[in-house]
């Protein structure tokens, strides 16, 4: 049975609530900056916005000016978060009502509103589409709007953005490219100074193949269908699957890639609250 029932994220405002409760719940104080730091070097202010953490307030340009600014550090104004949607059809698959597109939406939503909470800025995109940088609860609120309304589409699966210094890419994606692709696109956005973070969308059912006989399958893809009897395909299916995915991870581990297997069936809170333990392990 599902976890939570999709069809209550029926609006954005759905989403935009339903992010916040996840993230209140088991994700808030989890999620700590690894560079917002009062030892590194002064470089500007900014004007506060909503969201912003009043901590970091300061109070005698308070004084000064009857207005709020945060004290920006260079480290801060330069890092940011790009958070990377594949919304090619295959990203229409699903279970339990389940797409993984769907649960995509939710998983930025929850990251982008921790990230906004904190103070930070975070851009995103998908395959045809770039979206500017987010600061603010306000524009959050804009932004999840245009995730709720995205759909996927048969275009190409080339990664958009340029990578830039000090910024952290989350890719989130079925991983149904050829390795040569999720290579190139890998290189293109993870170098010495950014760091680049996989999430690998799987259902259950998906990864093992479990479907009743004689079962109809669609390639989302292009449209065809076929019929066979999934049990008889099995062991050739988990080989090429499980040979592919190993791939993948080698490319990862290669490049200093955070790879992060999540599955569509499960809790978004509790696969982000794995994700952010793991993650911060490794990182101290």
């Amino acid at each position: 049975m599902p976890w939570l029932d999709p069809k209550a994220i029926d609006s954005a405002k759905a989403l935009e609530w339903i992010a916040k409760a996840l993230s209140k719940g088991r994700l808030q104080g989890k999620h700590k900056s690894q560079r917002l730091s009062n030892g590194f070097e002064f470089s500007q202010y900014r004007p506060y916005v909503q969201g912003d953490d009043l901590r970091l307030i300061d109070w005698k340009m308070y004084g000064k000016t009857d207005k709020y600014y945060i004290k920006q550090s260079e480290v801060e104004r330069d890092h940011s978060m790009h958070i990377i949607l594949d919304n090619s059809k295959s990203m229409d698959y699903e279970e339990f009502g389940w797409s993984k597109l769907l649960y995509a939406k939710l998983v930025t939503a929850c990251l982008s509103y921790l990230n906004v909470q904190q103070g930070d800025t975070f851009s995103w995109s998908t395959y045809t589409t770039s979206y500017q940088r987010v600061l603010g609860m306000q524009q959050w609120k804009s932004c999840i709007n245009d995730i709720h309304q995205l759909t996927s589409t048969s275009e190409d699966k080339n990664i958009r953005p340029k990578s830039e210094k000090n910024k952290t890419y989350l890719w989130l994606t079925d991983l149904y490219q050829s390795t040569d692709e999720i290579k190139s696109q890998i290189n293109a956005l993870k170098h010495q100074t950014t760091e680049l973070i996989l999430f690998h969308l799987v259902g259950e059912q998906e990864e093992a193949l479990d479907f009743p006989e004689n079962s109809t399958f669609v390639d989302l893809e292009s449209g065809n269908k076929i019929q066979l009897s999934p049990q008889a395909y099995t062991k050739q299916y988990k080989q090429k699957y499980d040979a592919h995915l190993k791939t993948c991870k080698e490319l990862c581990y290669a490049s200093g890639v955070h790879y992060q297997k999540i599955y569509i069936n499960r809790p978004v809170d509790i696969a982000l609250k794995e994700f952010l333990d793991n993650y911060q392990s490794t990182t101290n």
